[in-house]
């Protein structure tokens, strides 16, 4: 099920089942007061043109649907990457700091260095039963690997991004829509035309 509602709550949810049913629509545009159509509902139940291209449009929908499913628009994917940047942390941090592969591994203490570095660039305080609750979720697991003379205890299934790699992530990022990250929509006060 994906719960319809006209605002946005802060979610600390951070699995991607979550993510999966969350989508952000962007309704960036209003009409200015003097272009609102006051007789637009009217047509809209009673025109038989208005009604048929309505049909048309639901059946030829049905069938996008049935074919290819139900992909939401890049710009409403770009509105949702940045709301779920905004609000979920831990995603965050994961996005900018790790890299989820099966043979990656990160010690204990390396992590613990990097999110607190993260935490204190980002004024944010995560917390490590947060970090390994998330770790877990992605299928890594707490162990311990072979380097060189040591033997650290830490996390396989996940590693650091390099510098190479975060460094090209910032050319990567799609621009949010409308060129600004997702913010909290206004109070909007709406009138029944």
């Amino acid at each position: 099920a994906q719960p319809t509602t006209t605002w946005t709550r802060t979610t600390r949810g951070d699995d991607d089942a979550l993510w999966r049913r969350l989508r952000i629509l962007p309704l960036a545009h209003k009409v200015p007061d003097g272009e609102v159509d006051r007789e637009l509902r009217g047509r809209l139940q009673r025109d038989p043109q208005v009604l048929t291209a309505i049909l048309a449009w639901l059946v030829e929908g049905w069938r996008l649907y049935r074919e290819r499913g139900l992909e939401p628009a890049e710009e409403v994917r770009r509105a949702t990457r940045a709301y779920r940047d905004a609000v979920d942390r831990v995603h965050a941090f994961f996005s900018a700091e790790l890299v989820f592969e099966p043979d990656g591994f990160i010690p204990n203490e390396e992590l613990r260095k990097v999110l607190s570095a993260w935490s204190d660039a980002h004024n944010e305080k995560l917390e490590w039963p947060e970090i390994v609750k998330s770790l877990k979720a992605r299928d890594c697991r707490s162990t311990t690997k072979r380097i060189e003379v040591k033997s650290p205890r830490g996390w396989a299934g996940v590693r650091l991004r390099s510098l190479a790699e975060y460094t090209a992530s910032l050319f990567e990022t799609p621009e949010p829509p409308h060129g600004d990250a997702w913010q909290p929509p206004a109070e909007e006060v709406h009138d029944d035309a």
